[in-house]
């Protein structure tokens, strides 16, 4: 049989497999159609009004997939292996694809509280009553005085890592130096894990995987509905992570773009859909300054699938394009093809997104930058916080003392115990 001059192609636009651009069409498998096409010295014509790859829905296919099944095309240009289509259509491999769902990378951070990290609670409340039992101890013991300021200054400074002038007994004096070498040794401790936690970041919890995706109730899910086997793998499944997902679905989003910059403008979003698919929109949506590969964290495949062409059942074409795809396959082309629509989309969007100062998206991803940018300067001002109100702490109680001192009402019972002339100086200050 004379093989027929003109064929018919569907194709739906997914990017990075078939795209329009200003010279007309482009993608991946679209080029690697125009070069088989000339091999084999035929000509086409492109269905582009077709709508994903193609579904199963009330006893009929749809996209693609029906097109090619009820010879409304001679090929499809993208669908998806599957054992429901096995029989219906032929399938020739050109590259491999996988269902991974994306969000935004974690925050990260240093708490004010910082200068409380190196030690747990447990050991701060130690910490505390043997202060205060050092402090009991030296009031017992002191005969001058002021033995009560004392009592508190001695284990004070020894903390601080200073010293003390005190003549008493020797029992006392061994007491004091075993509180010292226990003060060295947590003082160390402390100085050196603080350094740490200073200059290192904590981030927030994201899911990495589909089965803690699941876990986090908190997430909303978009899907990317390209009218294909991904949304019947999920919708077909009787029990697990996919089965608890697929009742999560916020929105079956058919805009690409759409679910792929939701995350980005919503916190705690995911969206899911073909990793080639999600990975082109990205890079046109979120190149500002390349940063999309810092704010978008891509997780792990919860099921991969394989990707072609589609021919009518026991077509005359399907040998021949199978060998020259796979010639075309080992040489590595369809991932070339792929490469250069990515990188084409990127280039093109940093170009588009630079212009949109008032957009939204535009401004959301400007402080998205300006955070990461924050973010790697440590012992910023966010990290010290802790310490100021340390401090802070310290000058509202001079100010305070120094008021009780000048004040005339000394009968205020507050005020006595900041009685500086009579019972303390204030030595931490």
């Amino acid at each position: 049989m004379e093989k027929p001059r003109r064929l018919k192609v569907a194709a739906a636009l997914i990017t990075p497999h078939f795209i329009k651009t200003p010279e007309g069409y482009g993608g991946g498998n679209f080029r690697i159609l125009q070069a088989i096409f000339s091999k084999l010295n035929c000509s086409y014509e492109i269905d582009s009004t077709v709508v994903g790859t193609g579904t199963y829905r009330n006893g009929t296919w749809t996209g693609m997939t029906g097109a090619v099944l009820y010879k409304k095309a001679d090929i499809g240009m993208l669908v998806a292996a599957s054992m429901k289509t096995y029989h219906l259509i032929d399938f020739v491999y050109v590259a491999p694809d996988s269902i991974q769902f994306i969000t935004r990378s974690p925050n990260f951070y240093v708490k004010w509280e910082a200068v409380i990290y190196p030690f747990s609670s447990g050991v701060w409340i130690l910490l505390g009553l043997s202060f205060m039992g050092v402090a009991l101890v030296l009031r017992i013991e002191l005969r001058t005085k002021d033995n009560s300021t004392l009592a508190v200054e001695i284990p004070y400074k020894t903390l601080l890592d200073q010293g003390y002038s005190l003549k008493s007994q020797c029992r006392l004096n061994s007491f004091l130096g075993l509180w010292m070498l226990f003060c060295i040794v947590l003082g160390t401790a402390y100085k050196s894990d603080l350094t740490s936690y200073f200059s290192s970041q904590g981030k927030e919890p994201i899911p990495h995987d589909f089965h803690e995706l699941d876990m986090m109730k908190e997430y909303s899910i978009d899907f990317n509905f390209l009218g294909g086997i991904a949304y019947n793998y999920f919708m077909n499944a009787r029990n697990g992570t996919a089965k608890n997902l697929m009742k999560r679905f916020n929105k079956v989003e058919r805009s690409n773009s759409k679910c792929t910059v939701a995350f980005i403008l919503k916190s705690k979003t995911a969206c899911i859909g073909f990793y080639t698919t999600l990975r082109t929109y990205m890079a046109r949506n979120l190149s500002l300054s390349g940063i999309s590969d810092d704010i978008v964290f891509i997780s792990e495949p919860i099921v991969s699938f394989s990707s072609g062409f589609a021919f009518q059942k026991h077509s005359i074409y399907t040998p021949d394009f199978a060998g020259l795809v796979g010639r075309l396959r080992d040489a590595g082309l369809p991932a070339k093809l792929k490469r250069d629509v990515y990188d084409k989309c990127a280039k093109e969007g940093k170009k588009w997104i630079q212009g949109q100062n008032s957009n939204l998206m535009y401004q959301e991803l400007k402080n998205i930058e300006q955070n990461m940018q924050r973010n790697k300067t440590f012992l910023s001002l966010e990290n010290l916080v802790g310490a100021f109100v340390i401090l802070g702490v310290g000058y509202v109680l001079t100010i305070w003392a120094g008021l009780c001192e000048m004040s005339k009402h000394k009968n205020f019972p507050i005020c006595r115990h900041f009685d500086v002339r009579r019972k303390c100086h204030l030595s931490f200050l």
